[in-house]
């Protein structure tokens, strides 16, 4: 199963870019801080708004060479700026390091910047610590995120939940990601990696229910049912998973090809060549399969297995037609002879010589001994001394020759 956690990822990204580009001191009133230091933000404020950096940084610098001079808001306030601006630049690691001075600047407990933006600071320390690959440092950030509001945002159970998905802590991502089903409108990357969670946890009843809930969210998406298709099969609930496939092309649903022929070879693993081919028929009779050789060839070899003769080999011939050896008019040939059509299996096996084929001794084999059932002993005799050329029939060749009195 593929792993959607980058879908969670992309999703954070927003959250990285608004909060890059919001503002900071608009959060927090002048009586917070000294008249100075409001209005140094504010002009570095102005200047990171235009994109101006080097300015702003020079400006903010001014503040930094006093900072032990500071009062804890002004500290706690540089430091968020300069954070800010290693931000909107992307030098996410210096970014994390001044967010984190900025949070942990306080006095007796007493933190210097406000709840609100003390609030949003953590939750960018979740995140950069998520991005850094520091997962314990992003969840023990996200823990308290969620203890400091009665609201959290969907951002913040989102890096919870990556976080532990990241280090194979699956049973802890449960958590987050349900509450992100009960909270929010539905999204495709949370059920895709819930039921990521519960398949890694090899939880099949579980990751089969989160999939036939994404199916009622979203019935267009074709993968969705091909994923229904394939854990009903891993349950050995055949019925159910042919059902829902069959219900698929019914509906004209596109799932790709690969795919597709994944569950043809996971129902041929199964023992079950027959429901295979009816599958593969009706993929390539919607085009879904591409009726091609390969897929002829397969098709037949699982009418083969099914012991359905007839529609082996009607798909022999159409892989045949298709092919530029003689590999499948081989095959025919052989169907032929067991059937004790003697006749047609001569005329496909000269076929396949034709075309061309590794190991003909083989072919002048099957020749003989469809001449010798039908008692032409001397075109047996001359398809025996053909054979009689070729390594891997040589000897056998000559004892058959002997026994029917040739040379």
């Amino acid at each position: 199963m593929s792993i959607p956690i980058n879908k969670l990822v992309c999703y954070l990204v927003v959250l990285l870019t608004l909060f890059a580009s919001g503002s900071c001191l608009a959060k927090h009133s002048s009586s917070t801080l000294s008249m100075m230091t409001f209005k140094k933000l504010s002009q570095v404020e102005g200047l990171l708004y235009k994109e101006e950096f080097s300015k702003a940084q020079a400006q903010l610098d001014e503040l930094l060479r006093v900072s032990s001079k500071l009062s804890l808001a002004d500290k706690a306030y540089t430091y968020h700026m300069q954070a800010l601006i290693y931000l909107n630049q992307q030098h996410y690691a210096s970014a994390r390091k001044y967010f984190l001075q900025s949070y942990q600047t306080q006095d007796d407990g007493q933190p210097g910047l406000n709840n609100k933006t003390r609030l949003e600071v953590v939750q960018m320390l979740a995140y950069l610590a998520l991005q850094d690959e520091d997962y314990l440092q992003s969840i023990k950030f996200s823990h308290e995120y969620l203890q400091m509001t009665q609201q959290p945002s969907k951002s913040g159970y989102l890096i919870l939940a990556s976080a532990y998905y990241q280090i194979a802590d699956y049973k802890k991502a449960i958590k987050p990601l349900k509450q992100l089903i009960k909270s929010f409108e539905p999204d495709r990357s949370v059920y895709s990696t819930l039921f990521a969670v519960y398949y890694q946890l090899e939880q099949l009843p579980e990751a089969t229910l989160i999939v036939e809930e994404m199916i009622r969210h979203w019935p267009e998406k074709a993968e969705y049912w091909l994923q229904l298709a394939s854990i009903y099969l891993e349950q050995d609930k055949v019925m159910k998973s042919l059902e829902v496939m069959q219900l698929s092309l019914i509906q004209g649903f596109i799932i790709r090809q690969n795919d597709f022929m994944q569950y043809v070879y996971a129902l041929y693993d199964k023992n079950l060549p027959n429901k295979a081919a009816t599958i593969l028929v009706a993929a390539m009779d919607q085009s879904i399969v591409k009726a091609n050789h390969k897929n002829y060839a397969l098709l037949a070899a699982l009418y083969v297995e099914a012991k359905e003769e007839n529609n082996a080999l009607l798909s022999y011939k159409k892989a045949a037609r298709l092919a530029a050896n003689g590999k499948e008019d081989l095959f025919i040939a052989q169907i032929y002879y067991d059937q004790e059509s003697y006749q047609q299996s001569i005329k496909y096996a000269t076929a396949a010589l034709t075309k061309g084929i590794k190991k003909p001794g083989n072919v002048h084999m099957l020749m003989a001994a469809c001449y010798h059932e039908l008692a032409d002993i001397a075109a047996a005799r001359e398809q025996l001394n053909k054979a009689a050329n070729y390594k891997e029939t040589k000897t056998t060749a000559r004892q058959w020759l002997l026994s029917i009195g040739g040379s």
